[in-house]
């Protein structure tokens, strides 16, 4: 009764009450319940306490290793993270907090075809959980197997008609085939939500359908909050630079242009900004820290043949 009580508390955001109904669970779960409520009041170090006394205590620890595996994660220490991973799952094959976990992690190295797997098996042991469609939904999206997720979306979306993700995953599916205004149309009805992929993806349609003035203030938030997000600068530029406003274009996307993170569409919009706004010479900064010199040629050629045209699409893969 105690856990379930400490549970209810976690779900609720009543973090301290949390705690307190966990100190009187002493089995492993109750220390996975506290770490938890640690991590809420952003006390990591002693969530990571609470992980570790967990890992001395009796009872099933499988959900404690998978919880503790995702606080690695995020902690940067992916291999502990995968041994504790496949603890939890060697314990409880089915689990859906194992399963999870294992899908995290994998996804986080690059696995996807790895975190698919997981993500199939929690959606078939698990057919009731949202989560696990939606990830099994994201893992093909992510490997570009979009037909295979087209039946599932549609299944989602039956089974929550007008769901934020619901409508996300419609859009994106609009998106895949450049169908704009249909973007524009699912995503309305949520555009004054706080979640950084439907605004990116918002203003990506506003961009296309010739509305950059409206795109501009959605993404300068987006980098405001998240300023080492590429995709928000890029798009900006982008924005920026179809509005007219190269001198504004040229100083959003330099730091992106002449860093190692910049790609060759960065290059090709650094150019055409630095050009139009009277700074050629520019151009020299972001050509140092390019790819080598024989693909950078080609790179930068399509880039530019693609801005000349105004063929976004080809020129910006945001």
């Amino acid at each position: 009764m105690a856990q379930l009580s400490a549970e209810a508390d976690l779900l609720r955001g009543r973090f301290e009450q949390a705690l307190a109904t966990a100190d009187r669970v002493r089995d492993a779960n109750g220390a996975r319940i506290a770490a938890l409520a640690h991590i809420g009041l952003e006390d990591l170090r002693s969530a990571q306490a609470a992980f570790e006394e967990g890992l001395r205590r009796s009872g099933d620890r499988s959900r404690l290793l998978a919880d503790y595996a995702i606080f690695l994660l995020e902690a940067g220490d992916s291999d502990a993270a995968r041994r504790l991973a496949g603890q939890a799952l060697d314990i409880d094959p089915d689990g859906l907090d194992p399963l999870f976990a294992n899908a995290r992690v994998a996804q986080a190295r690059g696995n996807l075809s790895d975190a698919l797997r997981f993500y199939e098996v929690a959606a078939e042991v698990w057919p009731e959980s949202r989560a696990a469609l939606l990830g099994r939904i994201g893992m093909l999206g992510e490997l570009g197997r979009t037909r295979e997720a087209r039946p599932l979306i549609d299944a989602f979306v039956q089974r929550a008609p007008g769901d934020p993700d619901a409508l996300y995953l419609q859009a994106r599916l609009a998106a895949e085939d450049n169908d704009w205004r249909a973007v524009r149309s699912y995503l309305q009805p949520i555009e004054g939500r706080e979640d950084a992929r439907m605004q990116m993806l918002y203003a990506r349609a506003l961009i296309e359908l010739d509305l950059p003035e409206q795109a501009m203030p959605r993404l300068q938030a987006q980098l405001r909050r998240y300023p080492d997000r590429a995709v928000a600068r890029r798009l900006l530029a982008r924005a920026q630079l179809e509005s007219g406003q190269s001198a504004a274009a040229y100083a959003t996307i330099r730091p992106l242009a002449t860093s190692p993170r910049g790609t060759s569409q960065d290059l090709a919009i650094f150019t055409s900004a630095a050009r139009t706004s009277g700074q050629p010479s520019q151009v020299e900064e972001a050509l140092e820290r390019a790819p080598a010199a024989e693909r950078l040629g080609t790179l930068l050629a399509a880039g530019d043949a693609a801005l000349r045209e105004q063929n976004w699409r080809a020129a910006i893969d945001a």
